[in-house]
C-alpha cells in the first residue's frame, strides 16, 4: 500500500509540472500496487504477476462505482496504447491528446478514492 501512495503522490507532482504521461503512468501502477493489496490481503496469495488491472479489479470485491471507474480508464488508456494516436493525420492526434490530458484529472481522482478505500477496507 505504501509504495501506492507514493505513486499517486508522484503522480500528482508530474501532472503539476504537466509530465501527463508519467502522471498517467503513475496513476495506473498506483491502481494495479492497491488491487494487489486487496487481494493478497483477502485471498491470502500472490496474484499472477502478468495480469491486467481490469483482471484485478473484477477479483476484487469493491463498491460498484469505483469498479466501473478502474475498468473504464482501464479501456481508455488500452486505445491509447493502441496506436491509434500515431496512425491518426495530425488533427486526429491532437484531438486524441487532448481529450486523454482532460482525462488526467479523472484518472486522479479515480485512483485517489481506490487507495482511500482500500486503506479503509485493509483497517477493517
Amino acid at each position: 500500500m505504501a509504495r501506492a501512495v507514493r505513486d499517486l503522490e508522484l503522480g500528482e507532482r508530474y501532472e503539476r509540472l504537466k509530465e501527463d504521461a508519467v502522471a498517467s503512468l503513475l496513476y495506473r501502477k498506483a491502481r494495479e500496487r492497491v488491487l494487489k493489496a486487496l487481494l493478497i490481503a483477502r485471498t491470502k496469495r500472490e496474484p499472477p504477476t502478468d495480469v491486467s488491472v481490469r483482471y484485478l479489479a473484477n477479483k476484487v470485491r469493491m463498491p460498484a462505482d469505483i469498479s466501473v471507474e478502474v475498468s473504464n480508464l482501464e479501456e481508455e488508456e488500452d486505445e491509447m496504447d493502441s496506436g491509434e494516436a500515431f496512425e491518426a493525420d495530425s488533427g486526429q492526434r491532437h484531438r486524441l491528446y487532448e481529450a486523454a490530458k482532460n482525462r488526467l484529472t479523472g484518472r486522479y481522482r479515480t485512483t485517489k478514492r481506490l487507495v482511500y478505500y482500500a486503506m479503509a477496507a485493509l483497517k477493517a
